[in-house]
Protein backbone atom coordinates (compact mmCIF):
# COMPACT_ATOMS: atom_id res chain seq x y z
CA UNK A 1 0.00 0.00 0.00
CA UNK A 2 1.34 3.22 -0.66
CA UNK A 3 0.60 6.02 2.20
CA UNK A 4 0.50 9.57 1.54
CA UNK A 5 -0.36 12.88 3.40
CA UNK A 6 -4.15 13.66 2.34
CA UNK A 7 -3.99 17.18 4.13
CA UNK A 8 -4.29 18.67 0.30
CA UNK A 9 -6.82 16.62 -0.60
CA UNK A 10 -9.12 17.09 2.24
CA UNK A 11 -8.67 21.01 1.95
CA UNK A 12 -10.40 20.75 -1.39
CA UNK A 13 -13.28 19.11 0.58
CA UNK A 14 -14.03 21.13 3.37
CA UNK A 15 -13.56 24.74 4.73
CA UNK A 16 -11.79 25.01 8.17
CA UNK A 17 -12.89 27.82 10.26
CA UNK A 18 -10.76 29.48 12.86
CA UNK A 19 -10.26 28.10 16.24
CA UNK A 20 -8.59 25.61 18.79
CA UNK A 21 -10.68 22.56 17.24
CA UNK A 22 -10.06 23.61 13.15
CA UNK A 23 -6.31 24.12 13.84
CA UNK A 24 -6.32 20.55 15.82
CA UNK A 25 -7.29 18.94 12.30
CA UNK A 26 -5.78 21.14 9.66
CA UNK A 27 -2.37 20.97 11.49
CA UNK A 28 -2.57 16.83 11.93
CA UNK A 29 -0.93 14.74 9.35
CA UNK A 30 -1.63 11.91 7.62
CA UNK A 31 -5.26 12.27 7.63
CA UNK A 32 -8.44 11.90 4.61
CA UNK A 33 -12.20 12.50 5.39
CA UNK A 34 -13.08 14.15 2.72
CA UNK A 35 -15.73 11.52 1.57
CA UNK A 36 -17.22 11.79 5.22
CA UNK A 37 -20.91 12.58 6.21
CA UNK A 38 -20.31 16.48 7.96
CA UNK A 39 -22.61 16.17 11.25
CA UNK A 40 -23.39 18.77 13.59
CA UNK A 41 -22.62 17.75 17.74
CA UNK A 42 -23.57 20.48 19.95
CA UNK A 43 -22.81 23.43 17.39
CA UNK A 44 -20.21 21.87 15.92
CA UNK A 45 -19.94 20.41 12.44
CA UNK A 46 -17.67 17.25 12.63
CA UNK A 47 -16.92 14.67 10.19
CA UNK A 48 -18.10 11.50 11.31
CA UNK A 49 -15.11 9.16 10.38
CA UNK A 50 -11.58 10.11 9.29
CA UNK A 51 -8.94 8.01 8.60
CA UNK A 52 -5.18 8.50 9.55
CA UNK A 53 -1.78 6.85 8.45
CA UNK A 54 0.06 5.15 10.92
CA UNK A 55 3.52 6.00 8.73
CA UNK A 56 3.96 9.98 9.45
CA UNK A 57 7.30 11.16 8.64
CA UNK A 58 9.40 8.22 9.33
CA UNK A 59 7.85 7.18 5.95
CA UNK A 60 6.34 4.25 4.58
CA UNK A 61 7.32 1.82 7.28
CA UNK A 62 5.60 -1.72 7.28
CA UNK A 63 3.89 -1.25 4.03
CA UNK A 64 1.21 -4.03 5.27
CA UNK A 65 0.15 -1.36 8.18
CA UNK A 66 -3.29 0.20 7.24
CA UNK A 67 -4.55 3.35 7.62
CA UNK A 68 -6.56 3.35 10.87
CA UNK A 69 -10.05 4.65 10.21
CA UNK A 70 -11.89 6.09 13.27
CA UNK A 71 -15.43 6.94 13.89
CA UNK A 72 -17.54 10.05 15.96
CA UNK A 73 -19.13 9.20 19.45
CA UNK A 74 -21.42 11.78 20.64
CA UNK A 75 -22.12 12.60 24.46
CA UNK A 76 -24.40 10.34 26.38
CA UNK A 77 -24.70 8.11 29.71
CA UNK A 78 -24.42 4.39 29.80
CA UNK A 79 -25.33 2.06 32.44
CA UNK A 80 -23.67 -0.94 33.45
CA UNK A 81 -24.34 -3.23 36.43
CA UNK A 82 -26.36 -0.31 37.61
CA UNK A 83 -23.52 2.22 37.87
CA UNK A 84 -24.05 5.20 35.33
CA UNK A 85 -21.47 6.96 33.66
CA UNK A 86 -21.32 9.88 31.23
CA UNK A 87 -19.52 10.79 27.83
CA UNK A 88 -19.59 14.49 28.43
CA UNK A 89 -18.31 15.22 25.13
CA UNK A 90 -17.81 14.17 21.49
CA UNK A 91 -14.76 11.46 20.78
CA UNK A 92 -13.48 9.34 18.12
CA UNK A 93 -12.82 5.94 18.41
CA UNK A 94 -10.53 3.10 16.12
CA UNK A 95 -13.18 1.16 13.97
CA UNK A 96 -10.61 -1.70 14.19
CA UNK A 97 -8.99 -3.54 17.24
CA UNK A 98 -5.09 -2.37 16.01
CA UNK A 99 -3.79 -4.96 13.87
CA UNK A 100 -0.38 -6.91 14.04
CA UNK A 101 0.67 -4.81 10.73
CA UNK A 102 -0.13 -1.33 12.78
CA UNK A 103 1.34 -2.14 16.05
CA UNK A 104 4.72 -3.31 13.85
CA UNK A 105 4.59 0.00 12.00
CA UNK A 106 3.79 2.33 15.60
CA UNK A 107 5.38 0.18 18.26
CA UNK A 108 9.13 2.05 19.13
CA UNK A 109 10.02 -0.65 21.55
CA UNK A 110 12.03 -2.88 19.37
CA UNK A 111 12.88 0.17 17.04
CA UNK A 112 11.50 1.29 14.01
CA UNK A 113 10.67 -1.37 11.43
CA UNK A 114 10.68 -1.01 7.50
CA UNK A 115 9.75 -4.33 6.62
CA UNK A 116 7.24 -6.49 8.43
CA UNK A 117 8.86 -9.66 8.06
CA UNK A 118 11.90 -7.94 10.74
CA UNK A 119 8.89 -7.22 12.89
CA UNK A 120 7.56 -10.88 12.86
CA UNK A 121 11.36 -12.56 13.40
CA UNK A 122 12.18 -9.67 15.96
CA UNK A 123 8.47 -11.15 18.45
CA UNK A 124 9.42 -14.45 17.46
CA UNK A 125 12.22 -14.23 19.13
CA UNK A 126 11.27 -12.08 21.92
CA UNK A 127 8.51 -15.42 22.50
CA UNK A 128 11.61 -17.84 22.19
CA UNK A 129 13.52 -15.64 25.10
CA UNK A 130 10.28 -15.87 27.36
CA UNK A 131 10.67 -18.53 29.99
CA UNK A 132 6.65 -18.03 30.23
CA UNK A 133 5.90 -19.24 26.54
CA UNK A 134 5.86 -22.97 25.79
CA UNK A 135 8.06 -24.24 23.39
CA UNK A 136 4.85 -26.09 21.47
CA UNK A 137 3.47 -22.57 21.32
CA UNK A 138 6.60 -21.22 19.13
CA UNK A 139 5.40 -22.25 15.96
CA UNK A 140 1.86 -21.06 16.49
CA UNK A 141 3.08 -17.62 17.46
CA UNK A 142 5.22 -17.35 14.44
CA UNK A 143 2.35 -18.58 12.06
CA UNK A 144 -0.24 -16.12 14.04
CA UNK A 145 1.96 -13.13 13.41
CA UNK A 146 2.57 -14.06 9.80
CA UNK A 147 -0.85 -12.56 9.27
CA UNK A 148 -0.58 -8.85 9.05
CA UNK A 149 -4.29 -7.71 9.64
CA UNK A 150 -5.12 -10.32 12.95
CA UNK A 151 -5.35 -8.32 15.73
CA UNK A 152 -1.80 -7.80 17.70
CA UNK A 153 -1.76 -9.86 20.86
CA UNK A 154 -0.24 -9.89 24.53
CA UNK A 155 -0.03 -6.08 24.51
CA UNK A 156 0.10 -4.67 27.95
CA UNK A 157 -1.03 -1.18 28.99
CA UNK A 158 2.43 0.26 28.23
CA UNK A 159 3.23 -1.18 25.21
CA UNK A 160 -0.37 -0.36 23.94
CA UNK A 161 0.16 3.26 25.34
CA UNK A 162 3.65 3.10 23.37
CA UNK A 163 1.61 2.71 20.49
CA UNK A 164 -1.10 5.34 21.06
CA UNK A 165 1.65 8.38 22.03
CA UNK A 166 3.75 6.54 18.58
CA UNK A 167 0.50 7.84 16.36
CA UNK A 168 -0.37 11.00 18.24
CA UNK A 169 3.58 12.13 17.58
CA UNK A 170 3.14 10.86 13.77
CA UNK A 171 -0.45 12.42 13.03
CA UNK A 172 -0.63 15.88 15.95
CA UNK A 173 -3.74 14.06 17.09
CA UNK A 174 -4.25 13.08 20.61
CA UNK A 175 -4.49 9.92 20.93
CA UNK A 176 -5.21 7.74 24.13
CA UNK A 177 -7.06 3.87 25.18
CA UNK A 178 -11.21 4.47 25.96
CA UNK A 179 -12.37 5.10 29.05
CA UNK A 180 -15.17 2.95 30.78
CA UNK A 181 -17.82 5.12 29.20
CA UNK A 182 -16.96 5.90 25.85
CA UNK A 183 -15.99 1.82 25.93
CA UNK A 184 -19.37 0.89 26.56
CA UNK A 185 -21.32 3.68 25.10
CA UNK A 186 -19.26 3.13 21.59
CA UNK A 187 -19.65 -1.25 22.12
CA UNK A 188 -23.10 -1.09 22.28
CA UNK A 189 -23.40 1.66 19.37
CA UNK A 190 -26.08 3.84 21.48
CA UNK A 191 -28.52 0.96 22.05
CA UNK A 192 -29.05 0.60 26.09
CA UNK A 193 -29.38 -3.20 25.62
CA UNK A 194 -26.34 -4.83 26.93
CA UNK A 195 -25.30 -5.70 23.13
CA UNK A 196 -25.62 -3.69 20.55
CA UNK A 197 -28.01 -6.53 19.25
CA UNK A 198 -29.67 -7.22 21.88
CA UNK A 199 -29.07 -8.75 25.60
CA UNK A 200 -28.76 -12.55 24.59
CA UNK A 201 -24.78 -13.49 23.45
CA UNK A 202 -25.22 -14.09 19.99
CA UNK A 203 -22.13 -16.28 18.58
CA UNK A 204 -22.79 -15.76 15.05
CA UNK A 205 -22.68 -11.65 15.63
CA UNK A 206 -19.30 -11.49 17.43
CA UNK A 207 -15.38 -13.69 16.78
CA UNK A 208 -16.47 -16.75 19.10
CA UNK A 209 -13.37 -19.12 20.24
CA UNK A 210 -15.66 -21.26 22.60
CA UNK A 211 -15.51 -24.92 22.02
CA UNK A 212 -11.84 -25.11 20.63
CA UNK A 213 -10.50 -28.35 20.70
CA UNK A 214 -6.68 -27.51 21.10
CA UNK A 215 -4.70 -24.84 21.39
CA UNK A 216 -4.20 -24.26 17.17
CA UNK A 217 -7.84 -23.62 17.45
CA UNK A 218 -7.73 -20.93 19.44
CA UNK A 219 -5.62 -18.95 17.76
CA UNK A 220 -7.79 -20.03 14.24
CA UNK A 221 -10.78 -18.45 16.04
CA UNK A 222 -9.23 -15.00 15.51
CA UNK A 223 -10.81 -12.68 13.15
CA UNK A 224 -8.70 -9.83 11.02
CA UNK A 225 -9.39 -6.84 12.03
CA UNK A 226 -11.99 -5.69 9.84
CA UNK A 227 -13.60 -8.86 9.37
CA UNK A 228 -17.10 -10.02 10.93
CA UNK A 229 -20.33 -7.59 11.22
CA UNK A 230 -19.97 -3.88 12.38
CA UNK A 231 -22.20 -2.42 15.00
CA UNK A 232 -24.35 0.68 14.11
CA UNK A 233 -21.38 3.01 14.58
CA UNK A 234 -19.45 1.22 11.98
CA UNK A 235 -16.81 -0.48 14.84
CA UNK A 236 -15.51 -4.19 14.00
CA UNK A 237 -15.28 -7.07 16.94
CA UNK A 238 -16.12 -5.16 19.82
CA UNK A 239 -17.30 -7.98 21.22
CA UNK A 240 -15.55 -10.86 20.72
CA UNK A 241 -11.78 -11.38 18.90
CA UNK A 242 -9.37 -9.87 21.27
CA UNK A 243 -10.13 -8.14 24.66
CA UNK A 244 -9.57 -4.71 24.32
CA UNK A 245 -7.53 -2.48 27.17
CA UNK A 246 -9.67 0.48 28.56
CA UNK A 247 -8.35 2.39 31.16
CA UNK A 248 -10.85 3.86 33.48
CA UNK A 249 -10.62 8.02 34.77
CA UNK A 250 -9.80 8.83 37.59
CA UNK A 251 -13.95 9.59 38.28
CA UNK A 252 -15.03 6.05 37.01
CA UNK A 253 -12.51 4.37 39.43
CA UNK A 254 -13.79 6.50 42.09
CA UNK A 255 -17.96 4.97 41.04
CA UNK A 256 -16.16 1.62 41.51
CA UNK A 257 -14.66 2.74 44.66
CA UNK A 258 -18.01 3.60 46.09
CA UNK A 259 -19.34 1.01 45.00
CA UNK A 260 -17.15 -2.23 45.72
CA UNK A 261 -15.19 -0.60 48.59
CA UNK A 262 -11.71 0.56 48.79
CA UNK A 263 -10.69 -3.51 50.80
CA UNK A 264 -8.50 -5.48 48.85
CA UNK A 265 -9.27 -9.69 48.46
CA UNK A 266 -6.18 -11.65 48.85
CA UNK A 267 -8.32 -15.31 48.35
CA UNK A 268 -9.10 -15.59 44.65
CA UNK A 269 -11.16 -18.70 45.57
CA UNK A 270 -13.84 -16.79 47.66
CA UNK A 271 -17.16 -16.48 46.49
CA UNK A 272 -17.67 -12.38 45.17
CA UNK A 273 -21.02 -12.23 47.57
CA UNK A 274 -19.01 -12.69 50.58
CA UNK A 275 -15.39 -11.18 49.44
CA UNK A 276 -15.09 -7.11 50.13
CA UNK A 277 -14.22 -6.32 47.32
CA UNK A 278 -10.57 -4.93 45.18
CA UNK A 279 -9.64 -1.71 45.99
CA UNK A 280 -9.50 -0.01 42.47
CA UNK A 281 -5.73 1.66 42.45
CA UNK A 282 -5.16 4.60 40.07
CA UNK A 283 -2.97 2.90 37.02
CA UNK A 284 -5.00 0.02 36.37
CA UNK A 285 -6.82 -1.02 32.89
CA UNK A 286 -9.40 -3.51 31.81
CA UNK A 287 -9.45 -6.09 29.30
CA UNK A 288 -12.90 -5.45 27.80
CA UNK A 289 -15.18 -7.71 25.06
CA UNK A 290 -13.13 -10.59 24.16
CA UNK A 291 -14.06 -13.96 23.68
CA UNK A 292 -13.55 -16.92 26.01
CA UNK A 293 -10.87 -19.59 26.65
CA UNK A 294 -10.99 -22.47 29.50
CA UNK A 295 -11.19 -20.85 32.76
CA UNK A 296 -8.57 -23.33 35.05
CA UNK A 297 -5.72 -23.75 32.64
CA UNK A 298 -4.48 -24.68 29.19
CA UNK A 299 -4.84 -28.30 28.99
CA UNK A 300 -8.42 -28.28 29.90
CA UNK A 301 -11.12 -28.78 27.11
CA UNK A 302 -11.91 -25.29 25.87
CA UNK A 303 -15.93 -24.59 27.08
CA UNK A 304 -18.76 -25.26 25.18
CA UNK A 305 -21.13 -22.95 24.28
CA UNK A 306 -23.68 -22.56 26.90
CA UNK A 307 -20.37 -22.36 29.66
CA UNK A 308 -18.81 -19.64 27.23
CA UNK A 309 -22.49 -18.02 26.98
CA UNK A 310 -22.20 -17.68 30.80
CA UNK A 311 -18.47 -16.69 31.03
CA UNK A 312 -19.00 -13.94 27.90
CA UNK A 313 -21.82 -12.38 29.78
CA UNK A 314 -19.94 -12.35 33.48
CA UNK A 315 -16.27 -11.85 32.77
CA UNK A 316 -15.75 -10.09 29.17
CA UNK A 317 -18.85 -7.23 30.11
CA UNK A 318 -19.48 -7.39 33.46
CA UNK A 319 -17.32 -4.95 35.43
CA UNK A 320 -19.07 -6.78 39.12
CA UNK A 321 -17.41 -9.26 38.16
CA UNK A 322 -13.82 -8.16 36.48
CA UNK A 323 -13.70 -6.27 40.10
CA UNK A 324 -14.59 -8.57 42.11
CA UNK A 325 -13.11 -12.10 40.33
CA UNK A 326 -10.17 -10.78 38.76
CA UNK A 327 -6.57 -11.98 38.68
CA UNK A 328 -4.35 -8.91 39.09
CA UNK A 329 -1.42 -9.38 36.89
CA UNK A 330 0.89 -5.59 36.85
CA UNK A 331 -0.93 -3.15 35.22
CA UNK A 332 -3.63 -5.46 33.98
CA UNK A 333 -6.86 -6.49 35.12
CA UNK A 334 -7.13 -10.11 33.47
CA UNK A 335 -10.76 -11.53 32.99
CA UNK A 336 -12.10 -13.97 30.78
CA UNK A 337 -9.44 -12.77 27.90
CA UNK A 338 -5.93 -13.72 29.49
CA UNK A 339 -3.05 -11.50 28.84
CA UNK A 340 -2.39 -13.40 25.92
CA UNK A 341 -5.50 -12.51 24.02
CA UNK A 342 -5.48 -9.04 24.74
CA UNK A 343 -5.18 -6.29 22.03
CA UNK A 344 -6.28 -2.47 21.85
CA UNK A 345 -8.31 0.26 20.23
CA UNK A 346 -7.66 3.52 20.23
CA UNK A 347 -9.26 7.00 21.00
CA UNK A 348 -8.58 10.59 19.72
CA UNK A 349 -9.82 13.35 21.69
CA UNK A 350 -11.52 16.30 20.60
CA UNK A 351 -10.08 20.14 21.81
CA UNK A 352 -12.67 22.56 22.49
CA UNK A 353 -13.53 24.80 20.07
CA UNK A 354 -16.16 26.63 18.02
CA UNK A 355 -16.78 25.32 14.33
CA UNK A 356 -15.11 22.59 14.15
CA UNK A 357 -15.24 21.90 10.11
CA UNK A 358 -17.98 23.93 7.66
CA UNK A 359 -19.42 22.89 4.14
CA UNK A 360 -17.52 24.57 1.44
Amino acid sequence: MVCNFYLSAVLTAVQFQPGPVSDYFRNAKGLEFDESPIVTVNGHRMPSRFKVSCHGDVGINVPEATDIEFALVTPRSVNVDGLSFKVDRPFYIAATELSNAQYASLSSLGGVYYEYDDFVVHQSVAARMDPNVATRWLPLIEEYLRRPNAPALTLTLGEAGDGARTLMVRSGLNVRLPRLAEWFVAARGYKESEFWWGDEVDETLIAWRSNAPTTRNSFEFFRDVNDGVPNPLGLYNVFGNAGELVVPSLAEREVLRQRYGPFGKTDLAQKEDSAPGYAIDDYSAFSLGGSVDPPLGENLPFLDKDGARGVFRESTTSLRRIVLRHQFLGDLYWCASPLWATGTRFVVEVPDGDVLIEEQ
